[in-house]
């Protein structure tokens, strides 16, 4: 983790706030994926955390003033396997209007920043060109809407007050050890040397390690308002990843070539349209603007992540 102590200096961890007032963070949301690596890493670097307030009771502006939090790391919501067993208004309620909540709850009780973990499917689920921070939103499905909505109310409210500083942050597709959903299936794929009709899946679609968006997420304790995209800064090819992945494992990788409609029929037929058109179409990020916002770069390469990730799974199985 040395690459990662050295992106998260003694000094930002200290005086991240303009205020005199001690880096107290409330993180939400710290039990899980992202949590789980977030947390013992700032707490690492001598930033304090709080984790045990419920950001949906009623009382929450009490709570954050109570334990003089001066910031709020927002990752909590309805996501992943979660989302298919939810109802559109029920995504709306947690990951819009709760959030929502939450940020008023901040501007009460004083809260300095409150860093948001968007979505890129908040704006696009596919684009062949890097996205950049301005891009019309275009959500397709009902999570995607429901970070959309999210940030748009968040925005609606900073125009009533800029006490507390916004710092929305759309990832793409997040990986590490613990991951779960769409990127432990394709380590499935890669660890059983069987043939896959993906050899043809070459669109470029950005993703980001857990380890970059740890460090991306501190230097956001210390970021003006705004919206920020990040990524590894390397995209990759749904092919290239089952052949790094395999390689990793030291499994034969067997990929075979067949045409995109193919595949498509055989998604629409057994009802995963939607997951084979990730596999083949590019979603691309831009993350220019945010490096030279924050004065970051990622620290850490694909491959260092990939090894990580592939040793956990490795482990895991």
């Amino acid at each position: 983790m040395d690459e990662l102590d050295d992106s998260l200096s003694d000094a930002e961890s200290t005086s991240a706030l303009s205020s005199g007032r001690p880096l107290k963070v409330f993180v939400s949301g710290a039990s899980g994926f992202i949590g789980q690596h977030l947390v013992p890493a700032l707490q690492a670097q001598g930033v304090s955390i709080v984790t045990g307030l419920a950001w949906q009771a009623s009382n929450i502006a009490h709570q954050l003033s109570a334990a003089q939090i001066t910031a709020v790391i927002h990752l909590a919501g309805m996501a992943h396997g979660q989302v298919a067993a939810a109802e559109q208004q029920q995504l709306h309620q947690v990951n819009a209007v709760g959030t929502d909540r939450l940020f008023a709850a901040c501007q009460q009780a004083g809260v300095q920043r409150f860093i948001w973990l968007s979505s890129i499917k908040a704006i696009a689920e596919r684009a062949s060109e890097p996205l950049q921070v301005d891009h019309v939103p275009q959500p397709e499905d009902a999570y995607a809407r429901s970070k959309a909505a999210g940030e748009r109310l968040l925005n609606e409210r900073l125009l009533t007050s800029k006490a507390t500083r916004l710092i929305v942050v759309r990832p793409p597709l997040v990986y590490g050890p613990g991951v779960g959903a769409n990127f432990f299936q394709l380590m499935h794929w890669a660890g059983r040397g069987i043939p896959l009709p993906l050899a043809g899946a070459k669109a470029l679609r950005s993703m980001v390690g857990i380890d970059n968006l740890v460090s991306f997420l501190h230097r956001c304790l210390d970021a003006p308002t705004g919206t920020y995209h990040l990524s590894d800064g390397d995209d990759q090819s749904v092919a290239r990843l089952l052949r790094s992945c395999a390689a990793l494992m030291q499994r034969p990788s067997r990929l075979f070539a067949v045409p995109d409609a193919l595949l498509l029929g055989l998604g629409q037929i057994t009802g995963r349209r939607a997951q084979v058109e990730r596999l083949l179409q590019p979603l691309r990020v831009d993350i220019t603007q945010s490096c030279a916002r924050l004065a970051w770069q990622p620290p850490f390469s694909v491959e260092q992540q990939l090894e990580g990730t592939v040793q956990w799974y490795l482990t895991k199985g």
